[in-house]
């Protein structure tokens, strides 16, 4: 855990939040079938997981009863505080956290970075609501991530290769892995979907570029780097987004209770 809250509160929360209007303009077609997939009702008390700058929690309270947000990034948590002051927001790991009681529990991409995703899905569970949330297929079914990942592979550490199973955006990639997790920690009524769509990542070949630097597998490897390096990476992904800025991406839409 220590290492997931170091990163969302220093470099990595800083870049969200000074790119949250980008990220929100990547995100928006699968924000769209989470959103569905979902289905927030109106008398639902809602736990938005990993809320980060606050988009899906706004997103929710137009919905919903009520809605509260948690985080464990204070720069990203200040943002959405900023953004809807009406709005509860809690910094704490929705893993370990004491939460209450909820009708909806919901994440866009947040409770795959659980340290211990089996314990963290049973806390979840303790609060009795649904869950309903998405998350990222295999790295290479990703092209937005998974190309420009490719292209610098040779520049950048080893280790920063995302790994199956650990805290991470591909954590829950394997299909029967998800399941399990989701077994194990009591739920029923398990509902996995895969769906394919796209992230655009800018409208030109440069704001696609500056969207790599900014999230997914190669823009946590770039801290680093030299300038030198991050220069022959912005060559190489030349190459890679001049054909498509858009690139396909797939996801896990998964339900359970």
């Amino acid at each position: 855990m220590h290492e997931q809250f170091d990163y969302w509160n220093n470099t990595a929360g800083e870049r969200w939040v000074r790119s949250q209007r980008d990220i929100d303009r990547s995100m928006a077609p699968i924000t769209q079938l989470w959103l569905a997939w979902v289905a927030p009702e109106n008398h639902e008390r809602a736990l938005d997981i990993g809320c980060g700058t606050g988009t899906t929690t706004m997103l929710l309270a137009e919905r919903c009863r009520s809605v509260t947000g948690i985080d464990i990034s204070k720069p990203m948590l200040a943002l959405a505080r900023e953004r809807a002051p009406q709005l509860e927001f809690i910094e704490a790991d929705a893993a370990t956290a004491v939460l209450g009681t909820f009708d909806l529990m919901t994440s866009r991409f947040g409770v795959m970075f659980f340290t211990d995703p089996h314990a963290g899905f049973a806390n979840l569970r303790r609060t009795g609501g649904r869950l309903a949330f998405v998350c990222w297929q295999e790295f290479e079914k990703n092209d937005w991530a998974y190309l420009p990942f490719l292209a610098a592979q040779s520049l950048i550490p080893e280790n920063h290769v995302p790994v199956l199973r650990e805290p991470g955006p591909f954590a829950f990639a394997e299909r029967a892995y998800l399941e399990s997790i989701l077994t194990g920690a009591g739920f029923t009524d398990i509902e996995i979907e895969g769906r394919d769509s796209t992230m655009p990542l800018g409208e030109t070949v440069d704001e696609a570029i500056g969207s790599a630097f900014t999230f997914g597998p190669l823009s946590r490897a770039l801290a680093s780097l030299d300038e030198t390096q991050q220069i022959k990476i912005r060559a190489r992904l030349r190459g890679v987004f001049a054909p498509n800025t858009a690139p396909h991406a797939a996801v896990w839409l998964v339900r359970a209770r």
